[in-house]
């Protein structure tokens, strides 16, 4: 235990700088430590590019290193992007701010203010901070504290594509009838949406023109965003599927099951629907838009093509629930066998935290009292959508 005049010193000696490359070594041995040897972000290419973000027309990192004297003691990762913020007199305004990602002490330095002058830093210099996946135990805390808005569970929708592989990633074994009378729905779809081109510069006029008479606060999705998170990922490859301003647009990905003892499940392909785009307020409104559905049922028809056994999709609000019900997604249930599909494939894990989302909006002429369900946030909001995994790393 340390004496209060250490503690006093511990302090008196901290300083926290704002990441630059000539920490680069310092920071990849401090995540080393901290997360994990073989962790993914270790690879610069993929640091570099999910820490400066967009909309930062200096694009200027806005991670934060927190020294004491000569030693790297702590670590706070924010992705800088533009959001969309409802504000008086039913208008929107863009301000930059970041998404945390990544927050570390040093376990030697744990016992104190280190973490909260870290979350204070970032505080200071962005009035919109957004994150997911916020440890209950650690983080969490600090954010209720410093009075953020939180979604203890975000939504997540699931539905088996091929029974035997969906049934193998169950945490909880259902019965196998059940899951084959569930997959009858896509027997019934003849139509293949594949992939295509995206012309980044309409999705974002769709975005603005449906989200913005709604007032939903979210990242801005202008062409920027649409480039550097899906065209330029240092991680993931991407694939878009539909045609903005006629079906709306989906961003998905196919993941393959990697375990870290042999089940005889590496391989298996899992659809990961990461974005959804209505071309009209229909679906934002709550209700169905018959050409979104065609679409999801579509580009899940040519999952099923390239072999996926599953799919699933995370989100902070229940405005597109009535179109995901529609054509046979479920809402994730780790109490219900069919609808306990494993959270995560890469490694896989069966039972895994329950992913949070919270944010925090310090704007004085800001809308009061922005409800999660007037939001949108997605995995790859943060640095959920990135590889864990080094060898996905491109």
């Amino acid at each position: 235990m340390k004496s209060e005049n250490q503690k006093l010193l511990l302090y008196k000696d901290a300083r926290i700088i704002s990441y630059s490359d000539q920490y680069w070594d310092e920071v990849k041995s401090f995540i080393k430590r901290n997360w994990r040897e073989d962790h993914s972000i270790c690879n610069k290419e993929l640091f570099d590019w999910q820490f400066r973000g967009f909309g930062d027309k200096n694009k200027k990192m806005r991670t934060f290193l927190l020294f004491n004297k000569d030693k790297l003691i702590g670590f706070r990762g924010t992705i800088p992007g533009l959001y969309q913020v409802p504000v008086h007199n039913k208008e929107m305004k863009i301000v930059l701010g970041g998404s945390s990602a990544m927050w570390s002490i040093d376990p030697s330095c744990r016992r104190g203010v280190f973490g909260f002058m870290l979350l204070n830093e970032a505080l200071k210099t962005m009035n919109v901070i957004t994150g997911l996946n916020s440890n209950p135990k650690t983080s969490l805390p600090f954010y209720i504290y410093a009075g953020f808005t939180i979604l203890n569970s975000m939504h997540r929708y699931v539905a088996p594509l091929e029974v035997d592989g969906y049934y193998k990633l169950l945490a909880i074994r259902s019965n196998y009838k059940q899951i084959r009378e569930w997959t009858k729905i896509w027997s019934s779809i003849n139509s293949i949406v594949k992939p295509n081109e995206p012309n980044i510069n309409e999705i974002a006029s769709v975005w603005e023109k449906t989200t913005f008479p709604l007032r939903i606060f979210s990242l801005y999705r202008n062409a920027d965003f649409w480039r550097w998170r899906y065209l330029e990922s240092a991680g993931y490859r991407y694939l878009f599927f539909g045609e903005p301003k006629s079906t709306g647009i989906i961003v998905a990905r196919v993941e393959e099951v990697i375990t870290t003892i042999e089940l005889g499940l590496d391989g298996q392909k899992i659809f990961r629907i990461i974005e959804i785009v209505p071309s009209n307020t229909l679906s934002w409104r709550g209700e169905i838009d018959i050409n979104l559905a065609s679409l999801l049922q579509g580009a899940i028809n040519w999952a099923i093509y390239q072999g996926c056994v599953a799919v699933d999709f995370y989100c902070s609000t229940t405005r597109l629930e009535p179109v995901l019900f529609k054509i046979g997604l479920k809402k994730y249930d780790i109490n219900k066998s069919i609808y306990s599909l494993a959270p995560l494939f890469q490694p896989l894990k069966y039972v895994a935290k329950i992913t949070n989302s919270f944010f925090r909006v310090n704007i004085e002429e800001a809308s009061s009292g922005i409800k999660f369900e007037d939001t949108y946030m997605v995995k790859s909001d943060s640095d959920m959508d990135r590889p864990n995994v080094k060898k996905n790393c491109f």
